[in-house]
């Protein structure tokens, strides 16, 4: 469980993001009591895995023996597939490498001191090999998959007659998406200086008369945002040009001006209490005693703008750019000391990354983006000295349901008691444009099959969702009898009267469209976004009242996991004003989330880069689900490729 605060290191000297092998190699010297040293013997080989469009290195000297090195292999590709052939346990991939003959040999059968004598050389052979297009695959063995040394991991469970060597290019793979194969090992090398902490600070509302009626208003809070608190925090960073003044100077700059945007949502400078209210009972609150949010400065130096922007797999690093990682909505309630909003200004080579953390229980994406939108605009005037801003104020008072009880009581004698902590399965994410000329071809195409049929026009939102719902099927291996439920994250806002636009807390609810794969496969495009806009549609005031009417009598809470692994669910929404969060030196470049609710099936829809009906699509899969999913010609033919230039 993470605790805010509790890393035990001086936060200037604090390294965040994936550990290297050298870290581990470190690591375990230090543990028994040896001097870690760069100077010991180094036998890096590239690694390559069988449908996996990117290559890694290894240092096989950092390892004692075959066990360590598995190991390291499966938290490198983010899996637990990988093993020796040895007869022990059944593997999905196993591993091999290239003698000094060219022949293809299984590893373990030679001691291992042989095997990392043998490994600079095969570093060197490999490497010539990269140039003459060494790519994603390696050839195939008869067991169920295989890791090459040289090295490979290929699939185990074809035929010895299929394990050709001499394929050096992976047949799967559409021209757009092998394009992007090949350039993955650059995207993705290590990144040793990982994130640095450089310090930390409290801002708090810079007026003390803003609109702050009392020093500690409570503000209670509603079933949509008591719902909601036992998930992570909102995360969602922008990518921005290098300004012309950094360090302390830039953070200092971006502090008073979060100040002054904290003046108008000074809600979220509070911290979240709870209250008995009687037995087995407690009341969860928003105080307004304007405590602050947290705004953390670190720096990336060895992390470029392209690594984030350029490329098509979202680097792991990306998520050590945001602060409360790890933290439930309800940690916030148990930890006084964690703030309901940080944010965290990461410097890198060339250019700057600016994340916020929300807590979920306390607002939702559309206030999120109405905060984010007023801080880049309040910075953006600053030297102007006008702060009357085009981005309207937010609407701060809860609404609540006539029938609601006011506070919520919840049937629990603590907050520990409706916490479920989320247990994550490993997953790969991928940054998908769509250009606006595709996301109308997609619209088009369902449109035309439906027809005579539908009775209302598909949107593009609902065609592109389609066009990914039939691929990540597809991906997903999934039996034509399976069920498969796509959740929409649907804004309440337009559809409840009472629910002003600007309102700054939670209002959303989930709408399901329900299918089997085969159905969502062969049914074609039309039939697809047909189900989701059902799903949408038969979302009315009605049902979203009646829900909350009875929520109180028996309250129920969303927990990141639930959904069985053959689910998508979608959040966030194309209309965010993404790209234009200009702080005064340039517009947005990319756009990427956190950390935080990624789920096997979780997708970030944003606006395109570019605008004109352009979308984005942030997709979580499992590893060997979204290598298929890059490979698969139909889904890739639609991705703008030019985006990852």
């Amino acid at each position: 469980m993470a605790r805010y605060g509790d890393d035990g290191v001086d936060l200037t000297e604090l390294t965040l993001g994936p550990p290297g092998i050298t870290a581990r190699k470190a690591r375990r010297a230090r543990k028994n009591g040896q001097p870690s040293s760069s100077a010991t013997v180094q036998a890096f080989v590239k690694v390559s895995m069988d449908g996996t469009p990117y290559l890694r290195k290894v240092d096989v000297a950092a390892y004692d023996d075959y066990d360590e090195l598995v190991e390291a292999l499966n938290e490198m590709f983010c899996c637990a597939s990988i093993g020796l052939m040895d007869g022990y346990g059944s593997w999905e991939h196993a591993v091999v490498y290239e003698d000094g003959d060219g022949d293809w040999m299984l590893v373990g059968d030679v001691p291992w001191e042989t095997l990392r004598r043998q490994c600079p050389s095969f570093a060197n052979q490999r490497h010539q090999a990269t140039d003459h297009g060494w790519a994603a695959v390696m050839a195939q063995l008869p067991c169920r998959s295989i890791l090459a040394l040289g090295l490979g991991l290929i699939r185990t469970g074809a035929s010895a007659s299929e394990w050709c060597p001499q394929v050096r290019r992976s047949p799967e793979l559409p021209k757009a998406g092998q394009q992007l194969a090949d350039e993955a090992p650059a995207t993705f090398r290590e990144m040793s200086g990982g994130v640095q902490i450089v310090s930390r600070r409290v801002v708090r509302p810079e007026s003390a008369s803003s609109t702050l009626q009392e020093p500690e208003e409570i503000m209670h809070l509603t079933p949509w945002d008591l719902r909601l608190l036992t998930v992570d925090y909102i995360q969602k960073g922008i990518l921005l040009p290098k300004p012309l003044a950094g360090g302390a100077k830039l953070v200092d700059d971006l502090a008073s001006s979060l100040a002054r945007a904290l003046d108008r949502f000074y809600p979220l400078a509070g911290r979240l209490t709870a209250e008995a209210c009687g037995p087995d009972q407690l009341v969860i609150s928003l105080c307004c005693n304007g405590e602050g949010a947290e705004l953390v400065h670190a720096a990336a130096p060895e992390v470029t703008a392209s690594d984030i922007a350029a490329s098509l797999y979202v680097p792991p690093v990306v998520s050590s750019f945001f602060p409360c990682n790890g933290m439930l909505g309800t940690d916030a309630v148990t930890d006084a000391r964690c703030p309901v909003l940080a944010a965290q200004v990461t410097e890198l080579a060339d250019g700057v990354f600016l994340a916020m953390s929300l807590n979920h229980g306390v607002a939702d994406g559309t206030a999120f983006w109405h905060l984010f939108n007023t801080w880049a605009e309040i910075h953006r005037r600053r030297h102007s000295g006008d702060y009357d801003l085009a981005t309207p104020p937010p609407v701060l008072d809860r609404w609540f349901l006539g029938t609601c009880p006011v506070p919520v009581p919840l049937p629990f004698g603590k907050v520990e008691d409706m916490v479920r902590r989320p247990a994550y399965r490993p997953v790969r994410e991928c940054f998908f444009h769509f250009s606006g000329g595709s996301v109308g071809r997609l619209k088009a195409k369902a449109n035309a099959e439906m027809a005579g049929t539908a009775t209302a026009t598909i949107s593009s939102l609902q065609s592109v969702l389609a066009h990914l719902w039939r691929a990540a099927c597809r991906a997903r291996r999934l039996p034509p009898h399976r069920e498969t439920r796509y959740a929409l994250l649907v804004g309440c806002r337009a559809r409840v009267r009472g629910v002003p636009w600007g309102y700054a807390g939670n209002a959303v609810a989930l709408a399901f469209a329900t299918s089997t794969a085969g159905e969502v496969e062969e049914e074609g495009l039309g039939r697809a976004a047909w189900r989701l806009n059902r799903a949408i549609a038969s979302f009315d005031e009605a049902m979203v009242r009646d829900g909350l009417a009875s929520w109180a009598e028996n309250p129920s809470f969303a927990y990141v996991g639930d959904e069985p692994a053959s689910s998508v669910v979608t959040g966030s929404s194309p209309r965010f004003d993404v790209y234009g969060n200009d702080f005064g030196w340039g517009a947005p470049v990319a756009v990427r989330s956190g950390a935080g609710n990624k789920i096997d099936g979780k997708v970030t829809v944003y606006q395109g880069r570019g605008g004109g009906g352009a979308m984005a699509l942030e997709v979580c899969l499992s590893h060997e689900a979204i290598a298929r999913l890059v490979a698969d010609h139909e889904f890739m033919d639609a991705v703008s490729t030019e985006c990852y230039a």
